[in-house]
């Protein structure tokens, strides 16, 4: 798995704009890996950032809590191409890894399994590669809200569940109609959530109450 660490960074530092934290590295590869995101932030600590800095790929910023990589000297084609080459990395060891992999959300073994029953589990658990399709985003688009919110998650209005290693409180950025769908990276149609809002947000049975709810409280949201 540590063979595909430099792409995932390198493509997450494209997206977003040349800088990136500890946990934002760790939780886009924590897309394509079973650990935790606490333990991946240790991962990018160690590799692929020494191996990054080893060859002057990234520099350290903001007393080392941030990766920089300079995209100053590099035009629109060149960054797209770049972002295709980590793509196609990440692509091959995809499927090398899901050819014969079992799908872990499927849910129809449920009904068979007894509590009083011990599932055996897998004592060596394979490692899997997903494909994930990221979109352009506008980093000062995420500092407005960032700043905007204070601190405080704007669907459940209570605080950050924790601080991040440079003293900020870790939120995330939730846009109401998804990118994907053809949703735009603007303040009107995103806002500021906690970890567990975010997810709500998008698999809870409340979703469409939440996102009501959300239009009817902050002003500046558009629907789209």
């Amino acid at each position: 798995m540590t063979e595909v660490y430099q792409p995932i960074v390198i493509r997450t530092l494209i997206h977003n704009g040349g800088e990136a934290s500890f946990i934002e590295l760790a939780n886009a590869i924590a897309e394509h890996h079973g650990k935790s995101v606490a333990e991946l932030v240790k991962v990018v600590k160690r590799y692929p950032r020494q191996v990054l800095l080893k060859h002057g790929i990234v520099s350290e910023i903001d007393q080392g809590l941030q990766i920089n990589l300079d995209l100053s000297k590099l035009s629109s084609p060149q960054k797209q191409a770049l972002i295709e080459v980590c793509d196609i990395q990440l692509r091959s060891f995809q499927e090398k890894k899901q050819q014969h992999a079992p799908n872990p959300h499927d849910r129809t073994w449920e009904a068979d399994v007894a509590v009083e029953s011990y599932p055996e589990g897998i004592s060596t658990p394979q490692k899997m590669i997903s494909k994930v399709t990221q979109f352009d985003r506008d980093p000062k688009v995420r500092a407005w809200l960032l700043r905007a919110a204070e601190g405080v998650c704007e669907c459940c209005h209570t605080e950050a569940p924790f601080n991040q290693p440079d003293g900020t409180a870790y939120l995330e950025i939730h846009h109401l109609r998804q990118l994907a769908d053809g949703g735009s990276d603007t303040i009107q149609n995103a806002v500021v959530v906690c970890p567990n809002c975010h997810r709500e947000l998008h698999f809870g049975s409340r979703k469409p109450e939440l996102t009501r709810k959300l239009y009817q409280e902050i002003n500046r949201l558009v629907p789209e």
